[in-house]
């Protein structure tokens, strides 16, 4: 708004002193110029103070200049309108400014009534001290008429803003569901692998430029058919679910928990150091033993491949590297919960002695 009164003040100021109208005596070409010079100057101001406070300051701030200024288009208005009226007898900069005003502003009805109630005012007072000399030709009805146009229009238009902002935010988190249903395991809420290997990817751009590690963890729940098998596919499931928890509970909020496999889940530790993955592990070993996975009656136990992904990595040899370290821990004792640490170095495919 402000943008468009200053290009309209300085188009009209110029027009007015290039080409002035022969129809307007001394004293009205001189209103003429002040009108449009103040109306340039404070739209040149806010202007200014909107792009100096825009992203600066907060919207409650921004709201309010915005409201202020709309008062004084409101007043360029029936300024404007108050002289055409000596030479055009019409109403159309106050429609204009009314109209205009109550379609961009972004505010609660209780300003449009203000907004309104000023504009009513002010033209009153233009009646009294300007047109009188024209009061035979001003129809009041017609200045209630736009005022009252005005405020309904300003206030559809709001309520249009509030709809559109609410079914924004219903397809924001709409949209938000339909990321989390692409990249989550649906029975547990962990994430899948498709998350894991985009997520694996960009950490190796990331080490490979900064030099850092991740640690991987490949768990999996020992003899879980069994639970299937003699409890059934609902308790199996609740005991997945149970899983999932007592890992998330068990290690850091940048960690990430994946199940990238039906009873096999891959856990990431990044700037972790492959000492600390295994006591991670050791810790995960333990918190899963000491509990009870949803109404299984005995003590399930996990087996843990542990390796870490380092540059000159791919996702194909980091995991041929963990998921030999995990079929190292079963055929060193399933049941038992034990691990074995991989080495981490590129390329190596060596099996240290379990733990």
């Amino acid at each position: 708004v402000s943008a468009s009164l200053l290009a309209f003040s300085l188009s009209f100021l110029l027009l007015n002193l290039l080409l002035p109208d022969p129809r307007r005596n001394t004293w009205l070409a001189r209103a003429y110029l002040a009108v449009y010079s103040s109306g340039f100057a404070a739209a040149s101001l806010f202007l200014v103070f909107f792009l100096a406070i825009y992203g600066r300051r907060s919207a409650r701030v921004v709201n309010l200049a915005a409201i202020i200024f709309s008062f004084i288009v409101i007043a360029f208005g029936v300024s404007l309108t108050s002289l055409d009226y000596f030479t055009r007898q019409n109403l159309a900069a106050i429609l204009v400014a009314a109209v205009g005003v109550c379609a961009v502003l972004n505010a609660e009805t209780w300003v449009y009534v203000l907004l309104e109630a000023w504009l009513s005012l002010l033209f009153a007072a233009a009646y009294a001290f300007v047109m009188r000399e024209r009061a035979g030709t001003i129809d009041f009805a017609e200045v209630g008429f736009i005022a009252a146009v005005s405020l309904a229009f300003g206030v559809y238009i709001q309520h249009t803003r509030e709809i559109a902002d609410v079914l924004s935010l219903e397809l924001d988190d709409r949209d938000r569901e339909l990321k989390d249903a692409l990249v989550r395991d649906r029975l547990t809420g962990a994430y899948n692998r498709i998350f894991i290997d985009e997520y694996l990817a960009n950490q190796m751009r990331y080490i490979k430029r900064c030099g850092d590690a991740i640690a991987i963890l490949l768990l999996d729940i020992d003899s879980f058919r069994v639970i299937n098998e003699k409890l059934g596919r609902v308790t199996g499931d609740a005991a997945l679910k149970e899983f999932v928890s007592i890992i998330v509970s068990h290690i850091r909020d940048s960690d990430l928990v994946a199940r990238t496999g039906g009873e096999e889940f891959t856990v990431l530790l990044p700037r972790t150091s492959l000492d600390n993955a295994l006591l991670v592990a050791e810790k995960l070993k333990e918190a899963v033993a000491s509990s009870r996975l949803g109404t299984v009656p005995w003590q399930v136990t996990i087996s843990a491949g542990v390796g870490m992904l380092a540059a000159g990595d791919t996702l194909e040899t980091v995991f041929s590297r963990v998921d030999a370290a995990l079929a190292a821990a079963k055929r060193a004792g399933r049941n038992r919960g034990e691990f074995v640490s991989i080495d981490f170095i590129p390329g190596s495919s060596g099996i240290s002695a379990p733990t």
